[in-house]
């Protein structure tokens, strides 16, 4: 799990970087990060941000009965990994898009900025998942 851990936070790192350099507003990108970096916005709370927190909630609860009641308890790990792994691609699709409309010519940086860790982070879980972490 050495590999999947080092790599979830140098991700998260960079995601944190790009909502404090302003890249990611603060009206924008997922809500558990908005209100992960900034908590008095748990006051103003917006309705498509209850109803997205309560989804993933729901689905995270959802896998992880089913996983304690089949006794795979990495199913119920992998619930909170496929959570923040969906949160941190629909941050980064902002991020292309904000360089995207910058000049269309930087779409091959954006691409390489936003696949590359995403590949990676895929085939590091995919390692982890197989017993191949060290």
């Amino acid at each position: 799990m050495g590999k999947l851990t080092t790599y979830l936070m140098i991700v998260t790192g960079i995601l944190v970087l790009f909502h404090y350099s302003g890249i990611i507003g603060a009206d924008e990108g997922s809500a558990i990060l908005s209100y992960a970096t900034n908590p008095t916005n748990l006051r103003n709370l917006d309705i498509s941000d209850i109803i997205e927190i309560a989804i993933q909630g729901a689905v995270a609860s959802a896998i992880s009965i089913v996983a304690i009641a089949s006794g795979h308890l990495e199913l119920a790990m992998m619930s909170a990994v496929a959570i923040f792994f969906w949160n941190l691609l629909t941050d980064m699709l902002i991020v292309y898009n904000k360089i995207v409309a910058v000049n269309a010519n930087y779409t091959p940086i954006a691409v390489i900025l936003i696949a590359v860790p995403f590949i990676v982070l895929l085939l590091v879980i995919v390692d982890w998942w197989r017993g191949r972490d060290t």
